[in-house]
């Protein structure tokens, strides 16, 4: 099982790294970092999150082995470096995808794979959507939403005073 702190990209204020930053997270496996992201004040404070994973296949190969101090750049030759996230987060954030829907998602993903082929030089990527969208259209939904019901259980007891002659 990965550990969270090892696979998840970590970024200055931002709830993942506050969170992974507590020392009893350390042992954290992916999914349970997700789940308690889900309930953290920042993220589950009532606003819909989803969280998708981007696997790559390494395509570049190490030389050689030559001792055992080596698989650590050897692991380090398929990671992405900073400015490839960077396309990545641009092209997530800055090319109006939208994950909303289902359709939304396969369309967005689509455009998302086209991306990784001609940047990456992938030869051969899919996409696979699961589960229904939670919210059909945002901005139909917060329209929809009525105001909250507020049950007042104050009591507050006045003494009047007595009207002086």
């Amino acid at each position: 099982m990965a550990r969270a702190h090892d696979c998840v990209l970590q970024f200055p204020d931002d709830p993942m790294t506050r969170l992974l930053s507590e020392p009893h997270s350390s042992t954290w496996s992916v999914a349970m970092l997700l789940e308690m992201l889900a309930v953290s004040e920042e993220c589950g404070s009532g606003r819909r999150t989803a969280y998708f994973t981007i696997a790559l296949p390494v395509l570049r190969q190490s030389t050689s082995l030559t001792a055992a101090g080596d698989t650590a750049s050897t692991a380090e030759q398929g990671l992405l470096s900073f400015d490839e996230y960077d396309q990545i987060l641009v092209v997530l954030f800055g090319h109006n995808m939208d994950f909303s829907s289902r359709d939304g998602a396969v369309a967005s993903s689509k455009l998302f794979l086209e991306f990784a082929r001609d940047t990456f030089n992938i030869k051969s990527t899919t996409a696979i959507t699961s589960g229904a969208p939670i919210i059909k259209d945002a901005a139909t939904h917060s329209k929809q939403q009525d105001a909250p019901k507020v049950n007042d259980l104050t009591m507050a007891i006045r003494k009047k005073r007595k009207v002086q002659d």
